[in-house]
């Protein structure tokens, strides 16, 4: 994270940097704060646990670092036997209504920008997590007993990226 830098997004790192506690509005971080692989690979295990999930959407946006960071979250939630619905590169707008559509248990979307990174989290119904929700995942991201590695099969992502095509055609017939 880079001076002046600022997070919009339900987790950030405290000011010391040693955990990571969820908000619900913007909030800024210090510079040197890690925004690391890992930290992404326990998040995506934590939604998975926490929702009981087996179809846990992803997505992002156009920037590179969201693509990459896509892969950490993808295994967290692969860890648990959770099964990772890959929406790609996709509006937020899109994004929700594959949710919705695929019938997933939840989601995480991520944006990045030149002065934010931004984590989305999503139920099943589309809408961000309750607070009893975030406080079970702050929890297991936070604990150090916790494990991510929970699997007996580990299921292969499923590529939905071109569900962008059916949500466009299907958005100008009914405009």
């Amino acid at each position: 994270i880079h001076n002046n830098s600022e997070i919009l997004s339900h987790f950030i790192y405290d000011n010391n940097g040693d955990t990571m506690r969820i908000f619900e509005n913007e909030t800024r971080l210090s510079t040197g704060t890690e925004f690391t692989p890992e930290l992404l690979l326990k998040l995506g295990s934590a939604l998975t646990a926490t929702l009981n999930a087996g179809k846990i959407a992803i997505g992002v946006d156009s920037s590179p670092m969201a693509k990459m960071s896509k892969y950490s979250v993808v295994s967290g939630i692969m860890s648990l036997g959770g099964t990772a619905y890959d929406f790609g590169e996709n509006l937020i707008s899109v994004f929700r209504s594959a949710l919705l559509f695929y019938k997933a248990s939840g989601g995480i979307y991520i944006s990045f920008g030149d002065d934010y990174i931004k984590i989305s989290l999503f139920g099943a119904n589309g809408s961000y997590p309750d607070e009893k929700t975030l406080d079970k995942i702050n929890y297991l991201v936070n604990n150090p007993e916790y494990t991510n590695l929970g699997a007996k099969y580990i299921n292969a992502p499923l590529n939905l990226e071109n569900y962008r095509n059916y949500y466009y055609k299907n958005k100008s017939e009914i405009s």
